[in-house]
């Protein structure tokens, strides 16, 4: 042995026998033994001395250090305090750590109690402290952030079998992984309901037999629900207006002027059911005097006129066609419901300049409003005529469909003395007359364009046929109808031009 190693052996002999003596400085050659750290020019151990117990300085009252903490009990479950400790492994109880030797928190396989788990015996999935950083995992054999999959256990998740699509999270569905198109902006896997199945006006296309919602005369759909706005207090001249407690719905306005069942109209409290100057509405008088459940007793008779022109070109005669039909309704100014829809621009403008030019020739005026597909049968209780533009740009589905939502309003409408006009144009549909037929109000095989000729007045009495040369030419667009639901009103060699139908009674 050295005489290095001789002394150093002999001191530490020595002082482990005066251990208890203050007098000895635990040294060996210029360093403290081990388990004994130098506090103010003296190797003190912190286990143990009063004066140092813990750390340097730390004095105990009682002049009792146990473990490093003052007093006789142990720290709980046998811990260590971590300041300033430099002791190693080897003195160490069982399951305490030398931080000295390892990271934070880190463990020394070496000095490992029973129980505590060696690298060569540790169970799938453990990770050797010597070996990684403080709480990392050992990525030499893994990507970074994934787990070794040869050391899961059953059902664990391996990163790698999730994929990163597009930044989403992926979810594993069965243990398959997810395929990216299934994931496509607005889709919802999994069974769940294509938005796009789901029509607007509150029909589920997805189911083949439903039709869509259709509601009556005066009547606007809310929420799936036909309501009455001029009267509804919950839905009050829109859908979702609530008129205050107490408050009625009078025109489309709250107002708490009236008690049920009565309405207010013109500074007036009146019935609807039974007042014949307010029959079902402001405004509706009855021409017999009688109103019996809102309806007029003996109403005056609606009007059909089905007319083959769109007056995107138009004569004088022509243009009284539609002025005439027009004015068959009874008010002053007479009150037109207008439906564009797909109606080209010429062709509006030119029915509407042929109705201006026989309203001054009769000296009665007209007021047109226009209304989306929706608000038709409501607007359709505060007017006298509806008129629908020739279609040029619907397909046919469109067209019957618009046919099924306003049946109930239409049929309600002709029986109350409304006048329904409808003109016609060539196009790829199979004509806007097809509107009235799904409604259940008109009937016809086709129509046919017409280029050249001559168009005749079949019966000059009719009222749409005042004024009218009893010849005139085909103009651009013209089509004829086979068709003799209603009264020919204009002709060629072949067919109906202009028809019109009266209607009485439901």
């Amino acid at each position: 042995m050295s005489t290095h190693s001789l002394r150093r052996a002999l001191a530490t002999f020595s002082c482990a026998m005066i251990a208890l003596l203050s007098a000895c400085d635990a040294v060996v050659g210029a360093e403290c033994a081990p388990g004994y750290v130098e506090c103010a020019g003296r190797c003190v151990d912190l286990l143990a001395d009063p004066d140092h117990c813990g750390s340097c300085g730390a004095t105990c009252a009682e002049g009792i250090c146990t473990l490093g903490m003052c007093g006789l009990n142990p720290p709980p479950d046998g811990g260590l305090p971590d300041a300033d400790l430099g002791r190693g492994d080897a003195a160490l109880p069982d399951g305490a750590a030398a931080d000295a030797d390892l990271a934070d928190g880190a463990t020394d396989d070496a000095a490992l109690a029973d129980g505590a788990t060696d690298d060569a015996a540790l169970a799938d999935g453990a990770t050797d402290d010597a070996d990684l950083a403080d709480g990392a995992t050992d990525d030499a054999d893994l990507a970074d952030g994934a787990t070794d999959d040869a050391d899961l256990a059953d059902g664990a998740i391996d990163d790698g079998a999730i994929d990163a699509l597009d930044g989403d999270v992926a979810t594993d569905l069965g243990g398959a992984d997810p395929d990216a198109a299934t994931f496509d902006a607005g889709t919802f896997d999994g069974g769940g309901i294509d938005a796009s199945s789901v029509d607007a006006g509150g029909t589920d296309m997805s189911d083949p037999d439903a039709g869509p919602i259709v509601c009556d005369l005066g009547e606007l759909l809310c929420s799936g629900v036909c309501v009455r706005p001029d009267r509804d207090p919950l839905n009050c001249g829109t859908c979702g207006l609530r008129c205050a407690v107490g408050d009625l719905c009078v025109d489309g306005m709250c107002t708490p002027l009236c008690e049920a069942p009565l309405s207010f109209c013109s500074g007036f409290c009146v019935d609807f059911d039974t007042d014949p100057d307010h029959c079902g509405s402001c405004g509706a008088r009855c021409p017999s005097g009688l109103c019996t459940d809102g309806m007029c007793v003996d109403a005056p008779a609606g009007h059909i006129v089905v007319i083959g022109h769109d007056y995107v070109t138009r004569r004088v005669g022509m243009s009284r066609i539609a002025g005439n039909a027009i004015f068959l309704g009874s008010g002053n100014p007479v009150r037109v419901l207008a439906y564009e829809g797909t109606a080209s621009g010429p062709s509006i403008s030119g029915t509407n300049a042929a109705i201006s030019q026989v309203a001054t020739a009769r000296g009665r005026p007209w007021l047109r409003t226009t209304a989306l597909a929706a608000e038709v049968p409501l607007r359709l209780a505060s007017s006298d005529v509806f008129l629908l533009y020739a279609q040029g740009g619907a397909d046919d589905a469109a067209l019957r469909s618009l046919g099924v939502m306003w049946s109930v309003a239409l049929r309600t409408f002709l029986q109350r003395g409304g006048v329904v006009v409808v003109l016609e144009t060539v196009g790829e549909s199979g004509g806007t007359w097809q509107v009235l037929e799904a409604a259940g109000l008109f009937t016809a095989v086709a129509r046919a364009p017409l280029t050249t000729g001559t168009l005749r007045v079949m019966t000059p009495g009719d009222a749409v046929a005042i004024d009218v040369p009893l010849m005139y030419s085909v103009e651009r667009n013209t089509v004829r109808f086979d068709s003799s639901d209603g009264t020919i009103v204009v002709a060629d060699s072949v067919g109906a031009v202009v028809l019109h139908r009266v209607v009485t009674g439901p």
